[in-house]
């Protein structure tokens, strides 16, 4: 039986002013035996019988939220694309169905997610290499797929570091600011570079150790 609260997935009725398949949360019941529920998708409403409705069980999260957890969309909520990447500033422990207020990187305002609606990002989104003998067109494959991380990583880490309100924050700095910062990265990828280079001077002394004894 449905009630006020309710997640649910709207599986029939009009293609307006929500689609069919999108989730959204049962915000009214209606004196009406044809539409009795009111349904809530973003900040769009609509009225809908129960056959058109599917009641949805919030998922599970692996561990609680915390704030600080990284998300990103598996839906589309609002005006935002599925994909999209914010970060917890606030937990509700006692709701089940919106959890966490995220801020999205480019939004001014923070918004309440459905659960079912983000999960949370772990891991960092690197390409697949290809196997050897590669091809040009495979070349070709993993710098698109190389420049599209990069681009995830603005919209991610990059816009939690560096995005404000009124825009990026390399936007208000003076040239002077901007060749400070220019140069602490050009220290940070000669730091990375000493690292790799010690790893590789490692490998190869292994490499060495092992043909010697062969």
């Amino acid at each position: 039986m449905l009630k006020v609260g309710d997640i649910v997935k709207i599986i029939d009725g009009p293609d307006y002013p929500q689609s069919i398949g999108d989730t959204g949360v049962i915000v009214e019941a209606r004196v009406s035996s044809v539409y009795p529920w009111r349904v809530e998708v973003g900040s769009n409403s609509g009225v809908y019988s129960t056959e058109e409705l599917q009641k949805v069980t919030p998922v599970a999260t692996e561990k609680p939220w915390e704030v600080g957890d990284r998300v990103k969309l598996t839906r589309i909520y609002n005006t935002l694309p599925v994909g999209t990447v914010g970060v917890v500033s606030r937990v509700d422990i006692d709701d089940n169905r919106q959890p966490v207020y995220v801020d999205f990187q480019g939004e001014r305002y923070g918004m309440w997610p459905y659960a079912d609606n983000i999960e949370r990002v772990t891991t960092p989104d690197f390409p697949q290499v290809p196997s050897v003998n590669v091809s040009p067109d495979q070349l070709a494959e993993y710098v698109g797929a190389f420049i599209s991380a990069a681009q995830s990583r603005v919209r991610g880490v990059g816009a939690e570091q560096y995005s404000t309100s009124e825009g990026q924050r390399f936007e208000g700095m003076t040239i002077p600011e901007l060749i400070v910062m220019a140069r602490e990265e050009a220290q940070d990828l000669a730091v990375y570079a000493a690292m790799v280079d010690i790893r590789l001077a490692r490998m190869g002394e292994a490499f060495e150790a092992v043909k010697g004894a062969l």
